[in-house]
């Protein structure tokens, strides 16, 4: 692999399995497991890329589709039985409430798209970070909230 300089973000690639930490675009907070001994919930308070903050991007089937494998060897994914709204890395396997689809953000708004992505679960709604920096996958449109950097570790 090809040095990148200091200052440069390595371009993020999700037909490629990596290792990734994800940043809120509005924000300087990263995803992590909130309890890696319970319920796994994510957040998006992590300041530092740490081992709960950074999770394995595996390739699926179809475009831009990708499961998120976290540091406690379970799945990211929508945990259904709330509303199929909280983000949780709770799952063995990776079936369909695992299989996220990342949409490129295209917006003129934005000036820096390096590596950003909207993050659409199988509910058909994108991840949020809710302000209070819990992750939730409930909106139906793209802002500022539901907008993620991955960048490749």
């Amino acid at each position: 692999m090809a040095a990148v300089a200091q200052n440069q973000v390595q371009k993020y690639n999700p037909k490629l399995m990596c290792n990734v930490a994800i940043k809120q675009a509005n924000g300087d907070n990263f995803w992590s497991i909130y309890n890696k001994q319970d319920d796994s919930k994510m957040n998006s308070c992590e300041s530092n890329v740490t081992a709960t903050s950074t999770f394995q991007s595996i390739p699926s089937r179809g475009q831009n589709k990708i499961n998120l494998f976290a540091n406690n060897g379970k799945y990211v994914m929508i945990k259904r039985d709330i509303g199929g709204q909280g983000i949780h890395a709770l799952a063995k396997q990776p079936k369909t409430w695992e299989l996220f689809t990342l949409e490129p953000i295209t917006s003129q708004l934005i000036q820096d798209k390096t590596n950003l992505y909207a993050i659409k679960c199988d509910n058909g709604k994108y991840i949020t970070s809710n302000g209070k920096g819990w992750l939730i996958a409930n909106s139906s449109n793209i802002g500022f909230n539901q907008m993620f950097r991955i960048i490749p570790q």
